[in-house]
């Protein structure tokens, strides 16, 4: 069974992603998110994280033996995008995490003109 944690898994594209995948039985899922929403999912644990702690992140991934990290952090400010960097230098460190998919989920292109 591969772990996969989801990022910013409490909105709604999280969501979406991490109903998708705790049906499969090929797939173990955690959420990660800034806090732990009071009406919360109980077949799919929620860690509450700091983004900016990399170390912390960095153990969290380790013990849960997550394999892809999702990240659905929606990227409209400095520091949301500072938090996906943090988010990807833990996951480098983390010596079970093998995949990361960056958040980039339908965000609005120019059109060609």
């Amino acid at each position: 069974m591969v772990t996969v944690a989801i990022a910013g898994g409490t909105g709604s594209v999280g969501q979406t992603i991490k109903d998708a995948l705790k049906e499969n039985p090929k797939y173990n899922v955690i959420v990660l998110a800034r806090k732990v929403p009071e009406a919360k999912d109980a077949s799919v644990p929620v860690f509450a994280v700091d983004y900016n702690d990399t170390e912390v992140v960095t153990k969290i991934l380790e013990k849960n033996n997550v394999h892809t990290v999702i990240s659905t952090i929606q990227l409209i400010t400095p520091d949301s995008g500072m938090s996906e960097r943090n988010l990807v230098k833990s996951a480098a460190k983390s010596s079970p995490t093998k995949r990361f998919v960056a958040s980039d989920w339908g965000v609005p292109t120019p059109s060609e003109r």
